[in-house]
């Protein structure tokens, strides 16, 4: 996890706009795009061409501004894959007026995904993102990035065959652990006073409950 951005409003001299970075199984997830993203993600090095989701918490600007911005850029810079936006109501309008306004080629797909309620708005596999609402002055989602269980590790050679499944692979033998179900990430994140997060957080989770204020930029976690 990387803090990109933790500022509120203004920028100051240490810290942009906000912007919480997640690197997740060659994927990234990024919740808000405040303004300067693009020049803190050339800081932390992590890349323009990767699969990438961007959660919106809502409609200011010190929270998308940064958006039209790293579009561009990632269309400068020729990338192919597709880009997934997750947002409050208004964020189709907002990336469409800038698309009229101030056109440039989208040489790779962008989906715009508009949370109307709340719930589960995206899952893999390996995760799921669910958004509630908090509140705010205006419509605001409080995003909750949750690990799934995961398989242990597969142990070679290994002779312990009487409790799990044995798994041929070239005529080696191993053995694939079920992981603990007691150990998966968790992470909330939003702009909110008391958020409606009813999500089965369960206190055994390794979880990590992010506000924008009183963290510095740069730092992973």
């Amino acid at each position: 996890m990387i803090f990109l951005g933790t500022s509120g409003s203004i920028p100051t001299p240490q810290r942009s706009l906000p912007a919480i970075l997640i690197k997740y199984s060659g994927e990234q997830l990024m919740f808000d795009c405040g303004e300067g993203t693009q020049r803190q993600i050339i800081k932390a090095k992590t890349g323009f061409h990767r699969k990438m989701k961007i959660f919106i918490s809502h409609m200011h600007g010190d929270h998308l501004f940064g958006l039209p911005g790293l579009l561009q850029t990632m269309s400068l810079l020729k990338r192919t894959r597709k880009i997934e936006i997750f947002g409050p109501q208004g964020i189709v309008d907002f990336l469409d007026s800038i698309n009229v306004t101030v056109p440039f080629s989208k040489v790779y797909p962008i989906q715009v995904n508009e949370i109307l309620q709340e719930g589960v708005v995206c899952e893999t596999p390996k995760y799921l993102v669910q958004a509630n609402w908090g509140e705010h002055v205006i419509p605001n989602l409080v995003y909750t990035f949750l690990e799934k269980n995961r398989w242990g590790k597969f142990y070679y050679p290994c002779d312990i065959f009487s409790e799990f499944a044995k798994v041929n692979f070239s005529n080696s033998i191993g053995v694939l652990v079920p992981a603990k179900t007691d150990e998966y990430l968790a992470m909330t994140y939003g702009d909110w006073k008391t958020p409606n997060v009813d999500f089965d957080m369960r206190t055994d989770c390794k979880n990590l409950e992010i506000e924008k204020s009183g963290l510095q930029d740069g730092r992973s976690k």
